[in-house]
């Protein structure tokens, strides 16, 4: 049937009936805040050193993820990856590809510190994250765990190492002129950290025109 459909397999995604183990365990812990204004409080008094901030968007019908690395408030790296068009993916994946991205900046940048908490501003995602379903794109969401189990093992870490946590998004109709300039160095103030990672991961190219990918996920 895919010869006569010339359907190639390689672009089809399997999808196990039952992809989690019942006494399987969660390699990084996670909080939903119950509100916006729950969740600014809770940035307010994070006090890891280490924080990354995921996204991602589809825009001009591609669609693309990316995640930044910031230590003490100051930018050290951001990732991004081009997954391809809005017809073959959606956010959700984009989203999920924020997290590998995040899980490779604290495995390959010796900047990063731990504990260290990764913020992304989709509830459903940090939900699947901790416990992925037979579910389209969440086998995304077991590469990023185990990513963060072999983080673990390399730097004998435990499972509260490496917190995912929910950050309300601020408006993403941002104004390219009179906004922050993407180059600010983000501060304690909630709406201007996360202006500028806007900024800085998707409007800046994470789903720009381009060869697919510019960073590996696998």
């Amino acid at each position: 049937m895919m010869r006569h459909l010339a359907v190639d397999p390689r672009t089809v995604e399997t999808i196990h009936p039952h992809p989690t183990h019942p006494n399987s365990y969660t390699p990084f812990t996670t909080s939903i805040a119950n509100s916006k204004d729950d969740a600014i409080a809770k940035f307010r008094i994070c006090n890891t050193r280490t924080m990354i901030f995921t996204d991602g968007s589809s825009t001009g019908r591609k669609v693309g993820a990316a995640a930044s690395l910031y230590v003490d408030y100051n930018h050290i790296a951001t990732l991004r990856f081009h997954l391809g068009d809005d017809t073959e993916h959606t956010v959700f994946e984009a989203e999920a590809v924020g997290l590998i991205l995040a899980a490779q900046l604290l495995s390959t940048r010796n900047e990063a510190t731990f504990p260290a908490t990764i913020f992304a501003d989709n509830q459903a995602l940090i939900k699947s994250g901790a416990r992925p379903t037979a579910k389209s794109g969440h086998y995304l969401l077991f590469r990023f765990r185990k990513l963060v189990q072999h983080l673990q093992e390399k730097k004998d870490l435990d499972d509260k190492a490496i917190n995912l946590n929910w950050i309300a998004s601020v408006s993403q109709s941002v104004d390219l002129g009179q906004n922050n300039n993407p180059n600010t160095t983000p501060t304690k103030d909630y709406e201007n950290v996360r202006v500028v990672v806007y900024l800085r991961s998707v409007q800046k190219g994470c789903a720009e025109e381009g060869e697919r990918g510019s960073t590996p996920i696998g």
